[in-house]
């Protein structure tokens, strides 16, 4: 039994056609209501007709397209013989799927019944893997080809999963990387905590030692506390007293990030009081510092820029970190500002600068200043002199002298120190 066709359409009208003209030829043509003519015209796949011979599918078709109808020709599934290759104006393919349909239409004739196919799934279509013309979405074989096609659904799907696992492989490792850092910097801050607590008990010990024998301490055994590995805890190696009451913690060389760094109490007196202790930082990087702990502000400088004497660098080795040493310096000359003010007091007073401590009723020279400080001494001529003590290495009996100038408007720094370890008031 010979082959027979049916005729496909989409809803698709050549350019320049007018789609009410074409519907209206398809409702007289195939006599379709209304409501039945919208369908075939939605662009869902609709089998106009159906059994049709190779002529009378061609005749259809031609008629149809001098209305500007645009159909495609196909072999039915519902052909009593063995599927063939549908005969087209264009290659087709060798036969479709069977495709479910609604109930057939009154047709105008026995030869040309109206069937339409509104089963199809709607939406947007696919192109077919292999020849990549547009497919009816869900299709399992492509009716130009014939290839198959597979369950693009279940494709997609094993695609996400996929990706699901290979993300899940890159972001959870990631995940706990992070998770472990930001536990580890917490138990870093943790420890510089702790640290500043036992620093904390440790300078009540030395306040009291020093108030009870009114001698600051050299050693830990000075201070009557055990040697400086024997305070270590989970967080500290050792607490180390040092020259006049400096106070030094070493962390556990384990710990990362603080690990093997210090933290450094300088002690500072205010006309012989007892101590009060100013973190300095030590080797502590700057993001593990306390806030209590950061550089104390620089003295502000003065209305006219300080005249500075050019001096030789200094030799006989290394100085202390420049940093370090303007800090100890700034501090210095902040805390010593009242015996200044004294000076000035005097001058204007009397219209002379002091000649020396007896006549500002001020403590022995080597009483007054910091740890830092061997004496801090008041000479004739406007004169105010800062000699360093053993504290500071390689800093033993070296010297810087503030000279008032303008009625000590302004002081003038004359030291044999480089300029860059000098603080703001001495800098050009």
């Amino acid at each position: 039994m010979p082959a027979s066709f049916r005729l496909i359409f989409r809803g698709q009208i050549a350019t320049g056609s007018d789609p009410d003209a074409a519907a209206s030829v398809l409702a007289r043509r195939f006599r379709l209501d209304s409501a039945t003519t919208a369908k075939v015209m939605s662009g869902r796949k609709v089998a106009l007709a159906r059994e049709l011979s190779e002529a009378d599918a061609f005749s259809l078709q031609a008629e149809l397209e001098g209305a500007g109808i645009i159909t495609r020709i196909e072999t039915d599934p519902h052909s009593a013989s063995e599927p063939q290759a549908p005969v087209e104006h264009s290659p087709t393919p060798a036969a479709p799927p069977p495709e479910p349909t609604a109930p057939p239409v009154t047709p105008d004739s026995p030869n040309a019944p109206v069937t339409a196919d509104f089963s199809a799934t709607s939406g947007a279509t696919a192109p077919c893997r292999q020849c990549m013309r547009e497919l009816a979405p869900g299709s399992s074989f492509c009716p130009w080809c014939g290839a198959r096609q597979g369950n693009r659904m279940v494709r997609s799907v094993i695609i996400m999963v996929m990706l699901l696992l290979m993300l899940a492989a890159i972001g959870i490792p990631l995940y706990y990387a992070a998770s472990d850092a930001i536990q580890a910097r917490s138990a870093s801050h943790q420890h510089v905590e702790k640290a500043m607590a036992r620093a904390g008990n440790i300078q009540q010990q030395v306040a009291a030692f020093i108030q009870r024998t009114n001698f600051w301490p050299n050693s830990n055994l000075d201070a009557g506390l055990p040697r400086p590995e024997a305070l270590a805890d989970d967080s500290l190696k050792s607490i180390t007293v040092g020259n006049q009451a400096m106070i030094a913690l070493a962390f556990r060389d384990e710990l990362p990030g603080i690990g093997g760094h210090t933290l450094l109490f300088v002690p500072a007196s205010d006309s012989g009081k007892l101590p009060s202790w100013e973190c300095r930082g030590g080797t502590l990087p700057a993001r593990w510092l306390p806030d209590t702990c950061e550089p104390p502000e620089a003295e502000p400088a003065p209305a006219a820029a300080p005249e500075t004497t050019p001096q030789p660098a200094p030799t006989g080795g290394d100085l202390p970190p420049a940093n370090y040493l303007r800090r100890v310096l700034t501090q210095e000359l902040k805390q010593s500002q009242y015996i200044r003010d004294k000076m000035i007091a005097y001058q204007r007073r009397h219209g002379r600068w002091p000649a020396g401590h007896d006549a500002l009723d001020l403590a022995d020279p080597l009483k007054l200043g910091s740890y830092a400080m061997r004496r801090v001494e008041v000479q004739a001529g406007g004169k105010l002199l800062y000699e360093f003590s053993t504290a500071l290495e390689n800093m033993e009996g070296r010297q810087i002298t503030l000279e008032a100038r303008d009625d000590g408007k302004r002081w003038q720094c004359l030291s044999d120190l480089p300029v860059t370890h000098l603080p703001t008031m001495c800098q050009p």
